[in-house]
C-alpha cells in the first residue's frame, strides 16, 4: 500500500484471479489505482491465496477504499470470486458490462480484445498519465514481450504478467467510465490533470507553434 484512501475520491480494483496455487502456477494479483488522478494506491499477489480468500479481502480492501469499483476477470477462478463478492460477502459496488441486452459481472477478455487492454496500459505509461509504484510491477513489463510464433504480447516463458493484467482492466475499465461523462459537463479537476503530462505539453506546444493568430484573417487556397 502506497496510499491511504482519500475521502470523496472513487477507487478501481484491478483482478486477475490465478486457477491455480504453488510456485508453479500464476498469481492472484489486484490493482488500485485512483480513478481521478491514475495512481497506483496499492497491489495484492500472492501464489497461495485460494479464490474464496481472495474474495474476502476484496470485500475488505474495497470498502476500505471508500467502496472501490472491483473489477474481476470473469474466467475459470474469477466466476467463484465474483460469485462470492455479489451472494455471500453482498458486496455493492462490482463491475458489470453489457452483453447484448443483458449486464454480465465483471470483465471479459478475449484473445479479441486483449490487444485493446494492453494498448489502454501502452498509452498511459508512454504519455506518463499513471503513476506506478509498484517495483513488481516495473519487473513484469522487463519481461513481457512479443512472441512471433504466437502473435500476441505475453510475458517470457517462466515469468507472469498478472500484475500488468490486472492494472489494464482497472484502467480499460476507468476509461469506460469517462466515456459515460454527458457532453457539457463538468470534469473534476482531478481527471483533467492527467493531460498536463510532459507529452501532452509538447503536443500542445507543437500544434501552437504553427497556429494563425486568428483563423478567419488567414487566407485561403480555395478554388471555386
Amino acid at each position: 500500500m502506497w496510499k491511504e484512501p482519500i475521502d470523496g475520491h472513487e477507487y478501481i480494483i484491478g483482478v486477475d484471479v490465478a486457477e491455480g496455487m504453488g510456485d508453479k502456477g500464476d498469481n492472484s494479483c489486484f490493482q488500485i489505482i485512483d480513478s481521478a488522478t491514475l495512481e497506483q494506491v496499492s497491489e495484492f499477489y500472492s501464489n497461495s491465496c485460494p479464490p474464496h480468500i481472495l474474495a474476502q479481502i476484496l470485500n475488505e480492501v474495497g470498502i476500505y477504499y471508500n467502496n472501490a469499483l472491483i473489477c474481476v476477470e470473469n474466467m475459470a477462478a474469477g466466476h467463484t470470486v465474483i460469485s462470492q463478492l455479489m451472494h455471500d460477502l453482498f458486496y455493492e459496488n462490482i463491475h458489470f458490462e453489457m452483453k447484448g441486452k443483458s449486464e454480465k459481472a465483471g470483465v471479459t477478455v478475449t484473445r479479441q480484445n486483449r490487444p485493446i487492454f494492453l494498448e489502454r496500459l501502452q498509452h498511459r505509461l508512454i504519455n506518463g498519465s499513471v503513476r506506478i509504484n509498484s517495483h513488481r510491477f516495473v519487473r513484469e513489463l522487463h519481461t513481457f514481450i512479443f512472441t512471433p510464433e504466437t502473435r500476441r504480447a505475453e510475458a517470457m516463458k517462466g515469468h507472469h504478467d498478472d500484475a500488468i493484467m490486472a492494472i489494464c482492466m482497472a484502467l480499460y475499465v476507468r476509461d469506460g467510465m469517462l466515456r459515460d461523462i454527458p457532453m457539457g459537463a463538468e470534469v473534476p479537476k482531478e481527471i483533467t490533470a492527467s493531460f498536463k503530462s510532459e507529452v501532452y505539453e509538447e503536443i500542445r506546444r507543437e500544434l501552437m507553434e504553427g497556429a494563425p493568430v486568428n483563423l478567419i484573417e488567414e487566407p485561403t487556397d480555395y478554388i471555386g
